[in-house]
């Protein structure tokens, strides 16, 4: 048998000790209350459903879970200056991957400097265009746009928002000129398409109750239908091009937490997702679960990356 060297011994008996300390503290974790920042103003959707969760882990972990508003990018910057020991995590939405890509020198990447957690759920865009149009299809949709250049206009929450980076690339992909109508905020959109200001939308597919006969919703923004709404095609299955936009929610900690705290965060997320309160939310508000391990949203994380710098540069978003 090879005899090991003193060094070699300190070696292995430190990592057994290291392995131990990280087994610990996931074991005890959390032993102090945690903060949950959210980049968002109370009363917002981010805000509610953060709320619901700090309420399961809490239930769960014994300690409490305490949501503090950080609206904008102070909210993230205070996140990622945090110690890694996952008492301060944060609760973003989609636009979580689309910040970094509106600055044009960002001091944040939310593929290095954050561990991804794991997305709670999510709501997939669907195309939605006015009734009388007479356009039934997404095929016959892009045909009228060509026929018709700067004639369709669409609205938005703003300039930089997700269905306006997910219109764009359509634009983009499909050779359409369509005109933007950037609003600030979100309440007057779905109005917009019912008094005719707007022609089509990338909204939310909920919104159909609204619309009732005056629009139609022709496609979705993704590869796979939605089980909320199985009867919608994707754009993809109209022979349009892949574009994934989905309004999600989602947990992150600072860069370099411990994977057994991550895991251990990731998991309680999973039985929250089981919870009456949430089940709830989820079935009102139109959102389908979307938990995977961790490391699956971290891929997520870095392709929509990748598809929102495009968009931004496609629509010649100014940058702040």
């Amino acid at each position: 048998m090879p005899k090991i060297s003193r060094r070699q011994s300190l070696q292995l008996l430190g990592s057994g000790l290291l392995a131990s300390t990280l087994g610990a503290n996931a074991q005890d974790y959390p032993a102090k209350p945690v903060t949950l920042v959210v980049p968002f103003a109370a009363g917002s959707v981010t805000d509610a459903s953060a709320r619901l969760f700090a309420k399961e882990f809490t239930r769960q972990l014994g300690q409490s879970f305490i949501v503090e508003n950080r609206p904008g990018l102070v909210g993230m910057r205070l996140v990622k200056a945090a110690p890694a020991d996952g008492l301060t995590l944060l609760w973003h939405s989609g636009a979580a991957t689309v910040a970094q890509t509106m600055l044009s020198k960002p001091d944040f990447d939310i593929r290095r400097d954050f561990s991804p957690i794991g997305c709670a759920f999510q709501l997939t865009l669907g195309l939605h265009v006015r009734s009388d149009l007479n356009i039934s299809t997404y095929k016959q949709f892009i045909e009228y746009a060509k026929k018709n250049p700067g004639k369709l206009n669409y609205s938005t929450a703003g300039i930089g928002s997700v269905p306006h980076l997910a219109v764009e690339m359509l634009r983009s992909k499909a050779g359409i000129e369509v005109v933007h109508i950037p609003y600030k905020g979100g309440s007057s959109v779905p109005a917009s398409i019912l008094s005719g200001e707007a022609d089509f939308l990338a909204w939310d597919p909920a919104v159909r109750s609204l619309f009732k006969d005056k629009a139609r919703t022709l496609a979705l923004f993704s590869k796979v239908r939605s089980p909320a709404y199985p009867e919608i095609p994707t754009m993809v299955e109209e022979g349009g091009p892949l574009i994934e936009a989905a309004v999600w929610y989602a947990l992150f900690a600072p860069a370099n937490t411990p994977t057994t705290i991550v895991t251990k965060m990731n998991l309680a997320m999973k039985q929250a997702l089981e919870s009456p309160d949430i089940v709830n939310f989820m079935k009102t508000n139109g959102y389908v679960s979307t938990w995977a391990p961790a490391e699956e949203f971290r891929k997520q994380i870095a392709n929509e990356v990748t598809q929102w710098t495009e968009a931004v540069r496609v629509a010649k978003v100014p940058l702040q």
